[in-house]
């Protein structure tokens, strides 16, 4: 199978962030109602964007809990996610160079997601962006939205992301999926269970891969 656009997640697989939005996430709380929240139980409000987050956690003052956030997150990100994943530019370019359209479905924020981009000097390398939203994961929808705005079927896209409910969501939408475990807050023995002989450990060979399927 020789796949026309390649859409990938954004944290845990171009770059490991998910420590810092929820660091980001858990300063917003402390700083604008006092709460004091641990790091796994703000992930799992994971979901809804981080606007969403704040919204169901501080109902009444998640406007200002999210100005606090975003500022924190472009201050923090430097020191805590300073570079993508050692070999993500390499395989972004050898991609570009082949001239394969890519994508990127994320399901944070778009101002947060237009900061680590910036950052990482990494927007140039994607044909559209597509973010997430404070009701819930939309990922299934931007995967139709980005089948259309390229003009190709589900079984053309290839999608690679290192959630679980990533691979039930692309399932679910007939979207191939190839699943990033390098990420330190992956869980390989999860998704070889649920996607088994399409999960990489290495970005290397992920695009030894790639360069043979596109």
């Amino acid at each position: 199978m020789k796949y026309k656009v390649i859409l990938f997640d954004q944290d845990g697989t171009l770059a490991d962030t998910l420590h810092l939005i929820a660091h980001a996430i858990k300063t917003a709380l402390k700083t604008n109602a006092g709460l004091e929240m641990d790091l796994p139980e703000i992930v799992s409000h994971f979901g809804p964007s981080e606007e969403g987050v704040l919204r169901t956690l501080l109902p009444h003052q998640h406007k200002e809990a999210f100005d606090t956030y975003l500022q924190v997150y472009e201050d923090l990100h430097d020191s805590i996610s300073p570079t993508p994943f050692d070999g993500v530019r390499d395989l972004l370019e050898s991609l570009q160079e082949r001239d394969i359209p890519m994508g990127l479905i994320t399901g944070k924020s778009g101002p947060a997601t237009q900061i680590t981009l910036q950052k990482f000097a990494l927007l140039d390398y994607f044909n559209r962006i597509e973010t997430g939203s404070p009701e819930g994961s939309i990922k299934r929808e931007a995967l139709k939205r980005m089948q259309t705005y390229f003009g190709v079927t589900a079984q053309e896209c290839l999608y690679i992301g290192d959630e679980a409910s990533d691979v039930r969501i692309c399932q679910e939408a007939g979207v191939p999926i190839a699943s990033a475990a390098w990420a330190s807050t992956a869980h390989p023995d999860i998704l070889e269970s649920i996607n088994p002989g399409m999960v990489f450990h290495r970005i290397q060979d992920l695009q030894t891969w790639l360069l043979e399927h596109t």
